[in-house]
C-alpha cells in the first residue's frame, strides 16, 4: 500500500474556517408590499382608499348617552374586543385587501402581505380577537333577512335602554 504524501492529503482542502471569524454584511431584503408590476394598478386604484383607524370605544360613555350596547355584546363576550386599543397601518391593510382572493363557499380569504400568505376565517379572527365563533354563521348584507330581523328595529333597539 502507498503511503500519500503531505501534498496529497492537503489537496482540495483549504485553511479551516470557523463560523466565528466570517464576518457577515447583514443585507436587509425589503419585500414589497405590492409586486412591482401590479404597482401601478395598486398605486392608482388602492393607495387612495380611507381606512378607518383604531377605535376604543367606552361603552360605559355610550350606555349614559342612551345606546345600550351591552345587552348585545356581553352576551358574545364581546366587550374586550370593543375595548382594544391597536395602531392601523393603512398601507398594510390596502394591500391586503388589493391581494385578496375570498373564497366564499369556505368562508376563507388569502392574500399575501410582504410575502406571507394569511388566510383569514371566521375561527382565525375569532382566536385573533379573543371572541367566540360559534352560532349563526351569517355573513354580508343579507343576514337581517336570514335572522328575520327588521334593520331599522335593530338599530332602534340599541338606541333604548333597558
Amino acid at each position: 500500500m502507498k503511503k500519500k504524501s503531505e501534498a496529497e492529503k492537503d489537496k482540495g482542502k483549504g485553511k479551516e474556517i470557523k463560523l466565528k471569524d466570517m464576518i457577515f454584511e447583514k443585507k436587509e431584503l425589503r419585500v414589497p408590499l405590492v409586486l412591482p408590476e401590479s404597482k401601478e394598478d395598486f398605486e392608482i386604484f388602492w393607495k387612495t382608499k380611507p381606512i378607518a383607524d383604531s377605535r376604543y370605544y367606552e361603552i360605559e360613555n355610550l350606555y349614559a348617552s342612551g345606546m345600550n350596547l351591552f345587552k348585545f355584546l356581553e352576551p358574545q363576550g364581546w366587550i374586550d374586543f370593543f375595548k382594544m386599543n391597536n395602531s392601523v397601518y393603512p398601507d398594510v391593510v390596502r394591500s391586503f385587501y388589493y391581494n385578496a382572493i375570498v373564497h366564499p363557499d369556505k368562508n376563507l380569504i388569502i392574500s399575501f402581505v410582504k410575502g406571507l400568505e394569511l388566510q383569514l376565517t371566521p375561527e382565525a379572527i375569532s382566536h385573533c380577537l379573543k371572541i367566540h365563533c360559534e352560532g349563526n354563521m351569517l355573513y354580508g348584507s343579507s343576514w337581517y333577512d336570514a335572522l328575520q330581523i327588521k334593520k331599522d328595529e335593530l338599530i332602534l333597539d340599541f338606541l333604548l335602554k333597558e
